[in-house]
């Protein structure tokens, strides 16, 4: 919609976008560049280096396991191609966000940047990855197999799987990589040509600010991007906001490069 509204946009801030779909906008002169007093303090991973946009919430993809039937969990995306996972874990459709990120995560150690490009190795990794995964039919409950064990490995949005777990009565535990895991981060940002600049920056303003995040977070649980707000924070919300280290991926050059990659996927890889 905002690019439909480049001409004359009707919007003035853009909000709850991830990393990819921002630095696309800002690719395409559809924002402008506004530095809040918040972004001071605020980790690299989540702003843009040329201050078009600043991320307040964090949502790790995370592997999860049920424990009643993994003893031996993998120690990082890698491991999922073992034997002794076969079939343990599906993959979702590539239309999913979180699929599309944990995918991303799995190839960006294999970013060659000499030649802009993932590495033969990487796609031979994704090769196995596919083939080693559980075929979940479309009318499936993802969450009552891995209740049940049939598919007690879930590759997952940290929120989703721990409400999902719980739901269903069904124990869960999460893989720590030592390379960290991806981080989606939604951000907000001043949209390019608005008429309303001042509103729309004390909007920015008054939003993320440490004090606003921490008591939002603390009503819907979601873990705030700034480490003051983590602060503010309950217990529960610390502790799921410190739980995982991130993976360092630059989200710009997969920005541009990732559309590519999933055509490649969709049409070479997927079985």
């Amino acid at each position: 919609r905002q690019r439909a509204e480049k001409g004359n946009p009707q919007a003035d801030v853009i909000s709850g976008l991830v990393q990819t779909a921002l630095y696309q906008l800002k690719d395409e002169g559809l924002l402008t560049p506004y530095t809040p007093t918040w972004a001071e303090g605020l980790p690299a991973a989540y702003k843009d280096k040329d201050g078009y946009f600043y991320s307040f919430w964090q949502t790790p993809i995370i592997i999860g396991y049920n424990t009643q039937y993994i003893a031996n969990p993998p120690a990082s995306w890698q491991d999922l191609i073992k034997d002794e996972y076969k079939g343990k874990y599906a993959i979702g459709s590539t239309s999913s966000q979180t699929v599309r990120t944990y995918l991303i995560g799995m190839l960006w150690p294999y970013y060659d940047a000499a030649t802009g490009d993932i590495s033969q190795e990487g796609w031979d990794f994704l090769t196995k990855l596919y083939a080693n995964a559980y075929a979940m039919p479309t009318d499936a409950d993802a969450w009552k197999v891995y209740a049940d064990g049939t598919v007690p490995i879930t590759l997952n949005w940290f929120g989703g799987a721990k409400a999902k777990s719980a739901a269903y009565n069904a124990p869960i535990a999460y893989v720590k990589p030592a390379d960290g895991t991806p981080v989606v981060a939604e951000g907000i940002a001043e949209v390019a040509g608005t008429d309303q600049e001042a509103m729309e920056q004390a909007f920015i303003e008054g939003w993320g600010k440490p004090e606003t995040m921490a008591a939002y977070a603390n009503q819907v649980g979601q873990a705030p991007a700034h480490p003051d707000a983590i602060a503010l924070c309950n217990d529960e919300v610390k502790a799921d906001a410190t739980m995982f280290k991130a993976q360092d991926i630059d989200w710009e050059v997969c920005s541009k490069k990732m559309d590519a990659w999933f055509e490649k996927i969709e049409l070479e890889i997927m079985p």
